[in-house]
């Protein structure tokens, strides 16, 4: 990981650490969620949580997420923890919470997903299969989540 990189996942990191004290848990990560309008069933966020957190604990620290991070791009199988690492990804991005990240940025995080710049095919490909309004700039979270599954499968 670069030093932009980490510089933007700290940043998301921030965002999400609404009480500041060095840790996302379970109450920052639900209105997160809700603020993008994702709706995660509890227990599936604390499964998500628990994948993540290395000392079980239920709060996520920065290196808990920068860890998380670098073994998605070396997953050969498919299986790493992807899930709560989309609102992190997203939020490098989305510092606002806006719920909105422009194309080129949502196709600079696929291509860090997958630790190679997509080639020009797989982004004229996700532009057209993009579910998104016909002559828009922005990529909502949901689609963005979308778009890492289909790629997620297709590549498993």
């Amino acid at each position: 990981m670069d030093q932009e990189e980490l510089s933007r996942l700290s940043q998301a990191f921030a965002v999400l650490d609404r009480n500041k004290d060095g840790f996302v848990g379970e109450e920052d990560l639900k209105s997160a969620f809700r603020k993008l309008k994702k709706a995660v069933p509890i227990k599936t966020l604390r499964d998500w949580l628990w994948e993540v957190d290395s000392d079980g604990d239920a709060l996520l620290t920065l290196e808990d997420v920068a860890h998380t991070y670098l073994r998605i791009r070396t997953d050969p199988t498919g299986f790493e923890p992807y899930n709560l690492l989309n609102l992190f990804q997203f939020l490098m991005f989305d510092v606002e919470m806006s719920g909105y990240i422009t194309m080129q940025e949502c196709v600079f995080l696929l291509s860090c997903r997958s630790g190679k710049l997509l080639d020009p095919a797989s982004v004229n490909k996700f532009f057209l299969e993009a579910k998104i309004n016909r002559g828009a700039k922005e990529v909502s979270f949901a689609e963005f989540c979308r778009q890492v599954e289909v790629r997620r499968v297709l590549t498993s």
